[in-house]
């Protein structure tokens, strides 16, 4: 996969998300916000591919080899004019893997807390389904599928306990 394609795929959910977080993320509608979200995820995988000449009278072009220099080239001999700007596309997608990377193992790391927490607990099966599983104070009251947590705070008092079920 070309990492312009994943640049720009990021920068638009970036801009699309900024949209949501400063517009709509205070709004009772949930359905509307949940459509939006998925709305703009499909548009900023698909945007990027839409090719745009809105340069369509010049006769040069910058490409960008796979080692992560920028050359320009004209069209009509197809040679590089001149090289430029060695390595700063290469800063830029080692950031991005790095970063990746950190995100992704975040994730990992959370889910692996709830799957130890849940192998590890006592589960009481609801009415409805659903699985309790007190969390002794190692997960915060919140669900993960069919499962919900409950912090022991929450177990103690029994008015809130009904309400979170």
């Amino acid at each position: 996969m070309n990492m312009t394609y994943l640049l720009q795929s990021s920068f638009c959910m970036t801009m699309f998300f900024g949209v949501y977080y400063f517009f709509l993320k205070n709004n009772s509608f949930f359905g509307l916000q949940r459509a939006y979200l998925l709305l703009t995820l499909l548009l900023s995988v698909t945007i990027p591919l839409i090719d745009i000449d809105w340069m369509a009278n010049s006769t040069n072009s910058i490409v960008y080899n796979l080692s992560g220099t920028m050359a320009f080239q004209d069209f009509d001999s197809g040679q590089p004019k001149h090289q430029t700007s060695e390595g700063g596309l290469s800063f830029i997608v080692t950031i991005y893997i790095v970063g990746a990377f950190f995100i992704v193992l975040r994730d990992l790391i959370g889910i692996w807390n709830v799957v130890w927490t849940i192998k590890r607990s006592e589960i009481v099966y609801t009415e409805y389904g659903d699985r309790l599983i007190n969390s002794n104070h190692n997960l915060p009251t919140s669900s993960f599928f069919n499962y919900i947590f409950l912090d022991q705070s929450i177990q103690e008092d029994s008015s809130l306990k009904e309400c979170v079920l």
